[in-house]
């Protein structure tokens, strides 16, 4: 692999202040809590140590576009909170492990087998979130994936075709990323085409989950449909489903990862 583990240490060093400062503005401008900040760099320094700074680039274009998108104000379209811990790691881990699967000796497990899973997982939640971001500020009024009810803006289960177009765009930007990371090796572009579908395909099982799966509750105070648990500083009242939306986002990337990874190895 081209891993910083056989490099300098100075680049080693150099390139984990990069991922501290990256991390260090991410929580300055609100998009992270410093736990969630501190999953970051550590789900960062691990891809970074084991398959050098090549691999960090996906999941640095997911982070960095999904802080860009969610600081654009349109319309009635505000800012969400700032992530978790959780809910990196609901964007991150699967990713993460395919990475380490590249050096834990797995029988029948190749380097190429990481790769995709890696660029599958970071796919899909691109594309989950490009679409999400993009949808809401500029899609239009969204309907349920599965009934094509009209839906609120922002409530789980809910798409829109530019929404869903945002997705593929979204993949697609990670599976450009991913096709250049081996080193002094032409363009696979067939897998280009693995991983958007893999990517897309991981954000539409988001969407589907979101409708029939995730758990919805009705605010007891002002009647409203939420996925929060906490609605006008009062607890909700649970209506359906059991999933959370991290439970939702690791069943997404998860998707995206061993889809990609089927389609490269079959």
């Amino acid at each position: 692999m081209d891993a910083l583990l056989d490099g300098s240490y100075a680049d080693l060093a150099l390139s984990c202040l990069v991922l501290v400062v990256f991390a260090f503005v991410a929580w300055r401008l609100e998009t992270v809590t410093a736990p969630g900040a501190a999953v970051m760099t550590g789900m960062g320094v691990a891809i970074l140590y084991v398959g050098g700074w090549h691999w960090l680039l996906p999941i640095v274009a997911f982070f960095g576009t999904s802080v860009g998108l969610s600081r654009i104000r349109f319309g009635d379209a505000e800012p969400h909170g700032p992530r978790d811990a959780w809910q990196v790691l609901a964007n991150g881990g699967v990713a993460t492990v395919g990475v380490l699967l590249a050096v834990m000796n797995v029988p029948e497990w190749r380097l190429v087998d990481s790769l995709a899973f890696y660029a599958g997982a970071i796919a899909a939640a691109t594309a989950d979130t490009w679409a999400t971001e993009i949808g809401i500020r500029f899609g239009g009024p969204p309907r349920d994936v599965i009934n094509g009810t009209s839906l609120r803006k922002g409530e789980s289960g809910g798409i829109t075709g530019l929404g869903t177009l945002a997705a593929a765009l979204g993949a697609m930007m990670i599976g450009l990323i991913a096709v250049t990371i081996p080193p002094d090796q032409p363009e696979d572009w067939v897998a280009l085409g693995h991983v958007t579908l893999a990517g897309w395909l991981g954000a539409m099982l988001d969407s589907f989950l979101g409708s029939a799966l995730q758990t919805h509750y009705r605010c007891r105070i002002c009647g409203a449909e939420t996925e929060l648990s906490e609605h006008c500083d009062t607890a909700a009242a649970p209506r359906r489903g059991f999933l959370s939306n991290n439970q939702v986002n690791w069943a997404c990337t998860a998707f995206g990862a061993f889809a990609a990874w089927a389609f490269v190895r079959w």
